[in-house]
């Protein structure tokens, strides 16, 4: 009965997980922080197809699946595939800092701005110039 139920959609079968599958796992649990449509929270293996239905299969492993307003929730109107957009909140790894190029850690101490400070204003959007002035 177990392997019925974990089968039920279709995006188990032979052993493997589809990656559409955990995507839409993660985001019903609500591990991604915004709510998600009626349709796609349905059980019994019903949200997962309405989901699939709806966004298609992820066309590349290159691809992840983006909310057209990250305001709004995950709603059929609202996401979409999108070929690797930059991920808010992630700061580069590297900086030009004086003409030169140098490590996050290497820039904040050269600045005299403190690491964490630096990285959250560069999640923040800051321009780099601004974030290294102390």
């Amino acid at each position: 009965m177990a392997r019925d139920h974990s089968f039920r959609h279709g995006a188990a079968a032979g052993h493997r997980i589809a990656p559409e599958y955990g995507l839409w796992k993660e985001m019903v649990r609500g591990r991604k922080g915004a709510p998600v449509c009626r349709r796609w929270s349905a059980g019994e293996g019903r949200g997962y197809v309405a989901f699939l239905g709806d966004v298609g299969p992820r066309p590349s492993p290159a691809h992840r699946l983006v909310r057209r307003d990250p305001a709004k929730g995950y709603t059929p109107r609202n996401c979409h595939w999108a070929l690797a957009p930059p991920r808010a909140g992630v700061p580069r790894h590297f900086v030009r800092y004086q003409g030169r190029l140098l490590s996050l850690k290497d820039a904040a101490a050269t600045s005299g701005v403190g690491y964490g400070r630096l990285c959250k204003r560069l999640e923040r959007g800051w321009p780099t110039a601004e974030a290294l002035r102390p």
